[in-house]
């Protein structure tokens, strides 16, 4: 199992955000900045605010569709709709405890996707 699918694993079990989630996600995604950070630097709310998630997806995938889902039964979910080599592509998260939750998810999942193909 490598990092990321630690990551992904850790924010599908995770019940509520959390400030570990939030480091891990920013440490994965950012190891430069993230060495500062180590010096006192607040690491950014990723987990519990869904502006922060959002503005994470919107600078690490271009020309995307972002589609969220919250219901009382099933849970959150989110879907990003992105260009890849020219042609659509899609990363989807359901059933999570909260719209951030869902969000880093299915970004997470296509940056593993880009990176494997």
């Amino acid at each position: 199992m490598t990092q990321l699918d630690d990551i992904i694993k850790r924010l599908e079990k995770a019940a509520e955000g959390s400030r570990s989630l939030d480091r891990a996600v920013t440490d994965y995604l950012d190891p430069e900045d993230a060495r500062g950070r180590h010096w006192g630097l607040d690491y950014p709310h990723l987990t519990s605010d869904l502006n922060a998630a959002l503005a994470l997806v919107e600078e690490k995938l271009a020309s995307l569709d972002i589609y969220l889902t919250k219901h009382r039964k099933e849970g959150c979910g989110a879907e990003l709709v992105y260009v890849r080599n020219r042609l659509p592509r899609s990363a989807r998260s359901e059933g999570q405890a909260t719209l951030p939750l869902a969000l880093l998810i299915a970004l997470l999942t296509a940056l593993k996707e880009q990176n494997n193909g």
